[in-house]
């Protein structure tokens, strides 16, 4: 490892994690779409708050402006594993005072990870299942239909062969479950897996990107929460 700070402000409450494929798409009018994935890896990144008195104020200003912002890399440690970061944005701190003077501070800090090296990841196939969502789904569908006025006549299109079809979903449990999602999205960048609906096992494709919230209690992750918006294949 490289001779680096780390990053010593716990988290407080609720700490997000976002992950990002964000590969080029390219749909065709039988109503497939083909993706090219342009990473080896999801990018990633934490937000999170962290508070404390004048001892942490002073703490957290020296650590920021010594690492020239979002410029030097650091450490950070969570969930058992130490990573390479730098700060996501500019540093904006609530202050609180007394009689003038500093005595607290509450800051929303975000962190990129930096170019994710090798990951343990499970080897993917198109059988890997979902874990159950919430009872609430929202399910749309989207024939992509155009619409041209050229006056006094409405003209109408359609722009695919079969509609595009969605499930806005919400994964809710426990830590298990969020690590079995992370997994999944980890190594599923551009290919399908199976989701539990309406008694069978629908085939859909993982969105873009992702934001899973870890509910928190002490420095253990207790539970989480992450929404998504599955394409049925």
């Amino acid at each position: 490892m490289e001779d680096l700070q780390t990053f010593k402000l716990n988290p407080k409450g609720q700490v997000k994690i976002s992950l990002a494929w964000a590969p080029k798409r390219t749909d065709f009018m039988s109503g497939k779409s083909q993706f090219q994935r342009r990473r080896i890896n999801a990018k990633k990144a934490y937000s999170f708050t962290v508070c404390g008195g004048r001892k942490d104020y002073d703490y957290l200003m020296e650590f920021y402006n010594s690492h020239f912002g979002q410029l030097k890399p650091f450490y950070f440690d969570y969930d058992g594993k130490t990573e390479k970061v730098y700060f996501g944005s500019a540093l904006q701190v609530k202050i609180k005072r007394e009689v003038g003077k500093i005595v607290g501070f509450s800051a929303n800090i975000s962190l990129d990870i930096d170019k994710r090296g090798k990951i343990d990841k499970i080897t993917p196939s198109e059988s890997d299942v979902l874990p159950k969502a919430t009872p609430a789904v929202t399910y749309s569908s989207d024939w992509n239909t155009k619409v041209y006025s050229s006056s006094p006549a409405v003209n109408r299109r359609k722009e695919y062969n079969k509609p595009r079809e969605k499930l806005s979903v919400k994964f809710k449990g426990l830590k298990k479950e969020r690590d079995r999602v992370i997994d999944l999205y980890e190594s599923h960048a551009d290919l399908p897996c199976l989701f539990p609906f309406d008694g069978k096992k629908v085939k859909v494709r993982l969105p873009d990107s992702i934001t899973i919230t870890d509910y928190r209690e002490v420095k253990k992750i207790v539970g989480y929460e992450c929404q998504m918006d599955l394409e049925i294949v």
